[in-house]
């Protein structure tokens, strides 16, 4: 217990900027390691939120080298923003200009339309999902902005993006992931319901699509089960989304937990985000997306959730636990055997 008390102050200012919520007179009146506030801001790429916590409440690391460090992490940060939406807004002209749609998820969307300040939310690359049948036309595009493409062949990149990862082209400063799907998990399903509830934006200046609020909230708490919770500013995520946005369909975020076999990860990164920083969910939707007892129990155990809450959460690369978990909620015998060879049999490519 000492532990996780041992810098009860420290993540509670975390926390504070996380949601932007007064902290009363602990600022002034508490002992803070302001050593580990900074490092672990970094680490949970709060940097930016701390930083302008900081000034909206006059305060700041009395160590003037600590504080140095805190305005350059943020100014490293913003200047790398600015340089990725730059090259977001090059790629979408292009496309525009063939009339070639493309979703655009994660870090651009969330720091424009939701946190509505760029430098807020830290961004290490573009996540977009196109349709099939415009691979060609979205790697000729990369191509001529300079990105380098993995050495794919055309007729393997939909599987080899399903069940290797992601299509990842880079150029200096610059990763674009490409993805095909909403969720990589189980066998290829048909998402064309993503596109047909797909919204029209503007992004960065230049013509775009994003998810629909409810395909959104579900890819923010999928996204943070993949990456086992390790980082905090995935709950700041889900937080100020849910602060900024109104009338979702709840009901079809329970449907969709069900027909996709979800329900322990939603509701596992629901309720840890309810404990971290008390969101506003229907009742409801806990109870009908409550799993039993024993996967719950598993869930927990394999993502340490008690630790999650104290800034503890492993950031060790996932390797067995996270297949495991959705092999096990996968439906039918015989889908698990084909997703487990394919897997298993899937090429690599650099």
């Amino acid at each position: 217990m000492r532990a996780k008390q041992k810098y009860l102050n420290e993540n509670g200012l975390l926390l504070a900027c996380m949601k932007s919520e007064a902290l009363g007179n602990l600022l002034t009146s508490a002992a803070f390691n302001w050593e580990y506030i900074i490092e672990t801001a970094w680490q949970h790429r709060l940097t930016p939120l701390l930083y302008q916590y900081l000034k909206k409440m006059n305060a700041s690391p009395p160590d003037p080298a600590l504080k140095q460090r805190l305005e350059k992490d943020y100014q490293n940060r913003k200047a790398h923003n600015i340089i990725i939406l730059d090259a977001l807004q090059k790629f979408l002209q292009v496309l525009a200009k063939f009339k070639i749609p493309v979703i655009i998820i994660k870090g651009p969307y969330l720091a424009e339309k939701i946190y509505k300040n760029v430098p807020l939310r830290p961004m290490n690359d573009i996540d977009l999902i196109i349709r099939d049948h415009d691979w060609l036309s979205v790697k000729s595009t990369l191509l001529s902005l300079g990105y380098k493409i993995p050495d794919v062949r055309d007729g393997e990149v939909i599987d080899y993006a399903h069940y290797s990862g992601q299509i990842r082209c880079y150029r200096p400063n610059i990763l674009v992931e490409v993805h095909f799907r909403l969720l990589n998990m189980g066998l290829p399903k048909d998402e064309s319901y993503i596109w047909q509830r797909a919204q029209k934006i503007v992004l960065c200046g230049a013509p775009a699509y994003t998810l629909s609020p409810e395909d959104t909230l579900v890819h923010l708490l999928v996204h943070m089960n993949v990456h086992r919770f390790s980082r905090m500013i995935w709950f700041a995520d889900v937080y100020h989304f849910l602060k900024q946005t109104r009338d979702l369909d709840w009901d079809y975020i329970v449907r969709f937990a069900e027909r996709r076999r979800m329900k322990p990860a939603l509701y596992g990164a629901f309720q840890l985000t309810e404990k971290i920083l008390k969101i506003d969910v229907p009742a409801f939707v806990f109870q009908k997306l409550r799993p039993g007892r024993l996967r719950v129990n598993f869930y927990n155990r394999i993502w340490h959730v008690k630790e999650i809450p104290h800034f503890r959460a492993s950031r060790n690369p996932v390797r067995f636990e996270g297949p495991l978990f959705y092999l096990l909620e996968m439906d039918g015998v015989l889908e698990k055997i084909k997703y487990l060879t394919r897997i298993l049999l899937a090429r690599r490519f650099k």
